[in-house]
This record gives structure tokens, C-alpha cells and sequence, in this order.
């Protein structure tokens, strides 16, 4: 596999599927690696963590990790995930190996809200669960709000169920970070049984959300710059829009915001113009955001 040092992964949970997780990424060659786990390595962690030894009890999980890792660019982030400090992660996909159904959500939520694509995975006893999320369902539109279930935390993990899991993970971020298509559906196991698992769409705030707001992003013939176009007919509400943005110009049917860099004029027919703005995919981003106001 050829190297693309400007990719970004960032592995959100260090425990026994991330570190392994974590370490298969290392010999990819693709980019950079974000390592994010508040949590210290516990002599309790050691069975069914096998990354990490004795030596690394009472220390900081990513930075213990980040040390073994030495063949490849990594950072560690000791950070509590919650809907703030997740915005402190800048990749091009983030792969879920946590074990609450809390950070979770705050990961569908920002992963959708912002167009990352991510890749969620659990594993409890011999079952191991593996989901890529690249917009066609979110994690809310599989298991609801509220979701109860088998965990390590009450039934333990087997280090094969956890290595397997890794894989699987590893393999669905590779087809996305490299422009593959990935496994529709949720790939599930138990034991030596394999089976991919039709999601069935459920309406929910976030499917209904990138219905309404799909736009295409072209160059502008006649002036310097981009202009965004929505899909379909729509008009922007100017008066929230701008409350959500450093806002320069306000007039009734036009703002003109700025942010990440960039100064769009937004108009109320949904028209969004970009000036002298070059990045497409910071503008797709912030078209985004903008649209979903």
C-alpha cells in the first residue's frame, strides 16, 4: 500500500480492540494516528489487554501505546469525549473502539453533523460487532437512543474476539480512507459464524437532516471564488444562521459570515458564495454545517 502522509486517523478508546487496532494501523503507512483515551492502564487491564504490560501500569494508555507504536506517526490525546472535546479531533475518520453507549453517541453525532465518515466496533465474549457509518444510516438509526446489551463490562472479552474485531475495523477504514466502498451493513460474529446484517432505515433527526440538505459546490465562471447550490429549493433562516457565526454583514436576504478562514456571503434563497476560498473540502464542511442550521 502506497503512503498518503495526509490522512488522519483518530482511534477514539485504548482498550483491548483499540490498542490492537491502533497497532495493525501502524504498519499501514497511511498518514498520521490520533490515539485519544483519558484512561490509565490498569494491572486489571493486563489479561485481556495485551498491548500493554506491567510496565505500563498507572500510566496513561495513549502515551504508553504511543510509545510501543514507533513505526508510525502517532499522537496521544488525553481527553474525555463528550460533545466539546470531540471537536478538538481533526481526521478524515474516526474509528470507535469504546465501550459506552454515551461516547458513542457523541461520535454519530459529530461524525454525521460534520460529514466524517466513522467505523464503529464492540466486541463481548466471542460476538464481535462491526459497523461503517459513511452516510447512508447512522448509529441512532440502528440501535435508537437508548441501547442495552451485552458489554465487556459484564460478560468479559475473549483476546481472539477482540483481534478479530480489530481487524475487521482496520479493514473497513482502509476502503474508506482510500476511496473503496466499504460493507453496507453491520458484519457480525460469533465464534466461526460470519454474518453481514441488512440495516433497515429508520427515519430519525440526522437521516432527515441530510436529505434536506444535499448541495452541489462548483467553481464560479464569472467572479473569483465557489458557490454552494442546494438541491433542492429551500430558504435559510438568517436570523439563526447568524447567531451560529461570526457574522459581518447582516442585511435582510444576505449575511456575510466568516469562519475557519473563509467568507462566505449567505443568501436567503440558499445560494452560498465563497470567496477567494480554494480548499474544497473545508468548504463541503462548512457548506454543510451552514445548510443543516
Amino acid at each position: 500500500m502506497s503512503k498518503d502522509t495526509s490522512k488522519s486517523i483518530a482511534i477514539i478508546g485504548l482498550g483491548a480492540v483499540g490498542s490492537i487496532t491502533a497497532k495493525l494501523l501502524s504498519h499501514t503507512e497511511i498518514g498520521t494516528l490520533n490515539l485519544i483515551d483519558h484512561d490509565i492502564v490498569q494491572e486489571s487491564n493486563l489479561q485481556r489487554q495485551p498491548m500493554y504490560d506491567k510496565s505500563d501500569v498507572n500510566k496513561l494508555k495513549c502515551e504508553a501505546l504511543c510509545r510501543k507504536l514507533k513505526s508510525a506517526e502517532v499522537f496521544p490525546m488525553s481527553i474525555h469525549i463528550d460533545s466539546e472535546t470531540i471537536k478538538r479531533i481533526q481526521a478524515d475518520i474516526i474509528l470507535d473502539c469504546t465501550d459506552n453507549v454515551e461516547t458513542r453517541l457523541v461520535i454519530d453525532d459529530y461524525c454525521k453533523k460534520n460529514n466524517i465518515p466513522w467505523v464503529h466496533a464492540a466486541a463481548a465474549g466471542s460476538i464481535g460487532v462491526v459497523i461503517p457509518f459513511t452516510g447512508d444510516y447512522c448509529f441512532r438509526c440502528v440501535y435508537g437512543n437508548a441501547i442495552k446489551g451485552l458489554t465487556c463490562d459484564n460478560i468479559g472479552i475473549l483476546n481472539a474476539t477482540s483481534e478479530r474485531v480489530a481487524q475487521i475495523q482496520v479493514d473497513e477504514a482502509l476502503k474508506i480512507i482510500t476511496g473503496k466502498p466499504s460493507t453496507k451493513g453491520m458484519i457480525r460474529f460469533n465464534g466461526n459464524e460470519t454474518k453481514i446484517l441488512t440495516i433497515k432505515k429508520k427515519e430519525c433527526t440526522h437521516v432527515q437532516q441530510k436529505k434536506a440538505t444535499q448541495f452541489t459546490l462548483s467553481k464560479c465562471t464569472t467572479r473569483a471564488g465557489y458557490s454552494a447550490k442546494p438541491a433542492k429549493n429551500m430558504k435559510l433562516n438568517l436570523s439563526q444562521i447568524k447567531h451560529k457565526f461570526n457574522t459581518l454583514i447582516e442585511t435582510p436576504i444576505v449575511l456575510v459570515i466568516k469562519e475557519d478562514g473563509m467568507e462566505v456571503i449567505v443568501h436567503e434563497y440558499g445560494e452560498l458564495l465563497f470567496k477567494d476560498a480554494t480548499d474544497e473540502t473545508k468548504m463541503q464542511k462548512l457548506a454543510q454545517r451552514i445548510y443543516a442550521r
